[in-house]
């Protein structure tokens, strides 16, 4: 919900919080998105928890750092494509 509610410029995000910053979110960690981080070697064990999720974010801010819940998007499509 946070991040629909951060997030800008997307199909599904409003966009309507403009005090709480992008790079503060977290990726959400959903099955699909957990399934292909493990996959992928960014992760042990699937397990939700928040300190995965940290541990995940961590990751993306190397990539996108102005917006590290966008490995949310690549994580999900990639598990839902297998």
């Amino acid at each position: 919900f946070l991040r629909w509610m951060v997030r800008r410029n997307s199909l599904v995000d409003l966009g309507l919080w403009e005090t709480f910053k992008k790079q503060n979110l977290l990726i959400p960690c959903d099955r699909h998105v957990l399934c292909s981080a493990k996959e992928c070697g960014l992760i042990t064990k699937i397990e939700e928890s928040l300190q995965v999720a940290i541990r995940l974010t961590e990751y993306s801010k190397k990539i996108f750092d102005e917006d590290p819940a966008r490995m949310d998007f690549a994580l999900y499509g990639y598990g839902i494509d297998k």
